[in-house]
């Protein structure tokens, strides 16, 4: 099993203050080199790493190189040749990869947000034929309510009538 190594750890293994060894580590993440965690989400450094940052001081140290221009020279070596010599297992992701990726992630929200518009153009053309299926049945039964109450009121007059006339005069017709 490979070493890890804990922050304090890769100072120590640095000679550097535990603070500038985090605040290479956070310039080297920045860049697009990520490390791995722990399931507590410790950062752990392999011995890979080490050797990344070794190389990273040494470049810092020459006349010609910042920690920036270190860093961005050894991430940029790094994105170009290490996949192929370490199995792809290393925590690097190309800058160009997360512009595609937030790329990706910015079409899907556009997606997202259009299919959602459409939704809800759907929901509130359904509700709207809704309501007026609703309105049309409601019409329909008033005007069979309506119906009913006319019959009602016709058969009322014509029995009335039927009753004002004698027993006699209903059976011979008249």
């Amino acid at each position: 099993m490979e070493m890890q190594y804990r922050m304090t750890d890769l100072a120590d293994k640095l000679g550097l203050k535990e603070s500038t060894a985090r605040k290479y580590f956070l310039l080297v993440e920045k860049k697009g080199h990520f490390f791995k965690r722990s399931n507590q989400g410790h950062i752990l450094f392999t011995e890979d790493d080490v050797s990344l940052f070794q190389e990273i001081i040494r470049l810092k140290n020459h006349p010609d190189h910042s920690i920036e221009s270190a860093i961005d020279y050894i991430i940029n070596v790094e994105n170009n040749g290490y996949h192929e010599s370490h199995g792809g297992e290393s925590g690097l992701v190309p800058y160009q990869q997360f512009e595609d990726l937030n790329h990706n992630i910015d079409e899907l929200k556009a997606i997202l947000r259009q299919q959602q518009k459409e939704s809800q153009r759907a929901l509130q053309e359904q509700q709207r034929k809704h309501e007026e299926q609703l309105e049309a049945a409601e019409k329909r039964e008033q005007i069979l309510t309506d119906y009913l109450v006319e019959q009602k009121k016709d058969m009322d007059e014509i029995k009335e009538k039927l009753d004002k006339k004698g027993f006699w005069a209903r059976l011979f017709g008249g």
